[in-house]
């Protein structure tokens, strides 16, 4: 926990935000090391939910396919500034990994809003309650707006909105995998 505490810290803190000038691999390190470990539990999910039953029902399909959209954005999206930036063009190094981000930030809510509604308006409303639609759609709108702006508009700060980028990645992934794993849907 303490080190979850001293990553956001040094994310979110205003000096380094204000005037860190390089990018925080340490930060998008420990980002991917959560993502790992939470696709990882996912593929165990997976694994032992397809013995029991034959499959999932379509509320845990639609959010383990959430959970594995969510963690492999928040994976590869703090894997390839390691391979990718180069510190000699830094601001030309990010435009491809902004607009490959935010090309894959629209396909979230294109392809999951819908779906939710269908599932709510299908007799699962209290699985999918109305908070968190506006959580999930709030997580998607801003992602794809600060990821938008940073493929558009290049600006000295984008290592730290990409950060930003893939945390949400990772906020929605364990919301998803927090509900996959405690809430079953009623009779």
């Amino acid at each position: 926990m303490t080190r979850v505490l001293i990553i956001l810290a040094l994310l979110f803190a205003t000096p380094a935000w204000a005037a860190q000038a390089e990018v925080n691999f340490q930060a998008l390190r420990f980002l991917g090391e959560v993502a790992l470990g939470l696709l990882g539990f996912s593929a165990i999910l997976i694994g032992l939910s397809r013995v029991d039953d034959g499959g999932f029902n379509p509320p845990d399909e639609f959010r383990v396919k959430l959970l594995l959209y969510t963690g492999l954005g928040a994976l590869f999206g703090s894997i390839l500034p390691f391979i990718i930036f180069d510190p000699a063009a830094a601001e030309s190094s990010w435009q491809p990994l902004l607009l490959g981000m935010f090309i894959y930030i629209l396909f979230g809510p294109i392809y999951f809003m819908p779906k939710a509604r269908g599932l709510r308006n299908g007799g699962y409303k209290n699985i999918f309650s109305l908070p968190i639609m506006v959580f999930n759609a709030t997580i998607f709108t801003t992602n794809a707006a600060v990821a938008g702006s940073m493929a558009l508009i290049s600006g000295d700060m984008n290592h730290q909105l990409y950060s930003i980028c893939v945390l949400l990645f990772l906020v929605q992934c364990t919301s998803a995998f927090i509900r996959t794993i405690f809430y079953r849907p009623g009779p």
